[in-house]
């Protein structure tokens, strides 16, 4: 059986019982699939459970107990929101369930856009939509891979202390520079390990393994400059770049432009 931890962010009990009402309904209904929901009323403890306990989603209501104001200039789901996206907190399905929902901070008001991973909905949508929302982007096993306790924390604990370990020695040698040198190293032994069958999520053969949303980078990567792969606009057309990297590495000319004009030839 597997379970599904939520945290919920809420002040109001009336809210909070709708969920719960709804989460045991689901239960009553399914053997292999569980939900467990886990309330606190304020921000402080909400940063509190999310440092110390592993969630796979967050239901957070903006404006939490002890706000002043018309929860407008304090709303202090923000400071969670800060917490996850920039103060190192777990990676987890986000859904702000909020009366105030123009209370969200421009800083995070654009990645919450139709995502299913990072949503708003509306206080009044109906608890089990949202539900099922919830489960439909758990499914993917998108928190099971990049949460906190994931199947890329163990690789990479595995790629450090049976990889990296061996050979350290000429990365001291090289002394400095090395940081961006050793996540291209790891970024290769995870590839390495990802064709595996046993860290593959069903028994295809290796060929037919792959999905090709998994080669798209979007939004892409903004490195100043066309990198190969990448979809480009010219006067009318929309190319697809396949110089070789080789041929695409900025060359600084005399007047201090980079020469990438053969990019669209």
């Amino acid at each position: 059986m597997h379970t599904i931890n939520v945290l919920m962010v809420e002040d109001e009990q009336a809210q909070h019982d709708l969920y719960t009402d709804a989460i045991e309904d689901f239960n009553d209904g399914h053997t292999d699939l569980q939900i467990e929901i886990e309330q606190v009323k304020n921000a402080e403890d909400a940063i509190s459970r999310l440092e110390s306990g592993s969630f796979d989603a967050l239901l957070l209501d903006l404006r939490l107990e002890n706000d002043s104001g018309d929860g407008l200039n304090v709303a202090s789901g923000n400071e969670v929101l800060k917490y996850v996206f920039d103060g190192g907190g777990p990676r987890l399905i986000i859904n702000i369930i909020s009366g105030t929902p123009e209370s969200l901070e421009s800083d995070f008001k654009a990645r919450f856009s139709s995502s299913p991973l990072l949503m708003i909905q509306p206080r009044d949508k109906d608890t089990a939509e949202v539900l099922e929302g919830l489960i439909q982007a758990w499914k993917t096993g998108i928190t099971r891979i990049l949460g906190r306790r994931g199947r890329l924390h163990s690789l990479i604990n595995k790629i450090f202390f049976d990889h990296v370990s061996h050979g350290f020695e000429f990365w001291i040698d090289k002394n400095v520079g090395c940081e961006d040198a050793l996540l291209r190293y790891t970024a290769l032994h995870l590839l390495e390990y990802l064709d595996l069958p046993e860290n593959r999520d069903d028994d295809s053969p290796l060929e037919t393994s792959y999905f090709e949303a998994e080669f798209y980078i979007i939004p892409p990567v903004d490195k100043g400059h066309p990198s190969t792969g990448e979809l480009v606009t010219y006067e009318d057309g929309l190319y697809v770049v396949l110089s070789p990297s080789c041929d695409l590495e900025p060359r600084h000319i005399k007047s201090g432009n980079e020469a990438l004009e053969t990019v669209y030839n």
